[in-house]
């Protein structure tokens, strides 16, 4: 009977999930430090954009710039769980999307190399793999 509950729970992620993409994003509700509320977009990105998401998912504020229309400035006026809201709620949208990108150029990378002449692999600096 549990379980019911949590697939219940996992449908309606999926179709959260799934609106915020037909959508591109979705809006949240963010407290400024002054305690008034915004509302937010939280974009669905382009794959362009993955790389810069990537770097940048350490860096919470920015990535939260990344992921919505607000400033720097505005961003460093949210209450710090805002913050994170629009990073959960940006992860929610992109990360799978990213890390599917992520494992194809990996994936692409690594067949590349193993089309390079072993005379060209072996001048490869010692990070790279060969």
């Amino acid at each position: 009977m549990g379980n019911q509950s949590s697939d219940s729970q996992s449908a309606e992620a999926a179709a959260a999930n799934d609106a915020a993409v037909v959508f591109g994003g979705k809006t949240i509700s963010v407290t400024k430090l002054d305690g008034s509320s915004l509302s937010v977009q939280v974009k669905q990105l382009v794959i362009a954009d993955f790389p810069k998401y990537m770097q940048l998912l350490e860096k919470e504020n920015e990535c939260a710039v990344l992921l919505s229309d607000l400033s720097i400035k505005e961003v460093k006026q949210l209450t710090p769980e805002s913050v994170l809201d629009i990073c959960e709620a940006g992860e929610e949208i992109n990360f799978e999307t990213a890390r599917r990108w992520g494992s194809r150029r990996a994936r692409s990378a690594e067949m590349f190399l193993e089309m390079m002449p072993e005379s060209v692999r072996s001048q490869l600096p010692k990070s790279v793999p060969k």
